[in-house]
């Protein structure tokens, strides 16, 4: 009687092969994923700047069918003042955030909205009046300092309430390319957080990334 004896062989790793796989994954891993990094934050810098150029856009719109003058940034801000309007939006009281649809931009951007920067810093609030401090701005400063007032004029010292309902005009801007329009900003609290802030003015402010000049041109 003969018996026959069957090998059975099964294909599959060894386990230098399968250390050496692994390997292989986790250094693509390593050269691929910064790339990736790098790409995502290229398109977030596209989408921010296209959106600061819309802001850009609307506001001269707003600009020439205004006399001429630039968007308040915040038109009741002062002392006395309920101080509920900004450039961005509205706010029933000043412990609710702003309501975009209550800006005097709206009308004149591409989708009737302010859209939040795709980049935007993660902002923290401490209370309920830091969360809505300037809730709604998406990200974005505008020059409330030089374009949206009349800060900057010696004229409206004695007049502080006026100094914010009063604008700059187009015709008063000497050197467009040269005057920040809007920024990416924010505003440090308790000396390293940061919260929503939508002037883009000299620290505590923070700018970042994109500028927009007068003339419509990103930095």
């Amino acid at each position: 009687m003969t018996v026959k004896h069957h090998n059975l062989w099964v294909p599959g790793f060894t386990l230098i092969e399968l250390l050496v796989v692994i390997s292989s994954i986790s250094l693509l891993l390593g050269v691929l994923l910064p790339a990736l990094g790098t790409a995502r934050k290229q398109t977030y810098s596209v989408v921010c700047r296209s959106q600061i150029r819309q802001l850009g856009i609307a506001s001269l719109g707003y600009a020439q069918e205004s006399d001429g003058h630039f968007v308040p940034a915040a038109r009741d801000m002062g002392q006395g003042n309920d101080d509920l309007y900004r450039w961005h939006g509205r706010r029933p009281s000043r412990n609710a955030a702003f309501d975009p649809n209550g800006s005097p931009l709206i009308a004149y951007l591409q989708e009737g909205q302010i859209k939040e920067c795709p980049a935007r810093v993660d902002f923290l609030a401490t209370s309920d009046w830091n969360s809505s401090f300037e809730k709604g701005c998406g990200g974005y400063g505008y020059n409330m300092s030089y374009l949206g007032s009349r800060l900057w004029d010696k004229r409206y010292a004695a007049r502080f309430k006026e100094s914010y309902q009063n604008t700059t005009s187009l015709r008063e801007v000497k050197r467009p390319s040269h005057t920040l329009m809007f920024a990416d900003s924010a505003m440090t609290q308790d000396g390293e957080n940061l919260i929503e802030y939508s002037f883009a003015t000299p620290p505590p402010c923070c700018v970042r990334r994109s500028d927009l000049c007068r003339d419509a041109h990103v930095t």
